[in-house]
């Protein structure tokens, strides 16, 4: 099988996170995903969570044209397209990434910490 090369789109996003800040597409799902993450933080399961990684998502592949793409390496290092649900899988992830500076501590891991350096 003959390997055609992918040529990047500026709606493309490559699931792997040495690009994510390089490349075009990358710097425009992260701009998507900051206008949602509120909403993400302010989701109260997994399920939600996972809906608005999804609608991200969608929005990526469906809304522009020509619509985004999720890539990833290959065991060759070549760009290849990734289906929906490992795209949601790396948006989850990435959100979770995200947001994980942005949520509270909660009270009883400042406390624990705390006692434990007073030990």
């Amino acid at each position: 099988e003959k390997h055609i090369p992918m040529e990047l789109e500026s709606f493309d996003v490559i699931c792997d996170d040495a690009f994510l800040a390089s490349h075009v597409g990358n710097r425009r799902i992260s701009v998507t995903m900051s206008i949602n993450c509120k909403r993400y933080l302010e989701a109260k399961t997994l399920s939600e969570q996972k809906t608005i990684s999804a609608s991200v998502v969608d929005t990526v592949m469906s809304s522009y044209r020509p619509g985004g793409r999720f890539l990833k390496s290959d065991r060759n290092n070549r760009l290849v397209a990734v289906d929906r649900k490992r795209a949601i899988k790396w948006t989850h992830k990435s959100f979770e990434r995200m947001v994980s500076d942005a949520r509270p501590t909660p009270p009883d891991s400042v406390s624990s910490s705390t006692a434990a350096e007073d030990k």
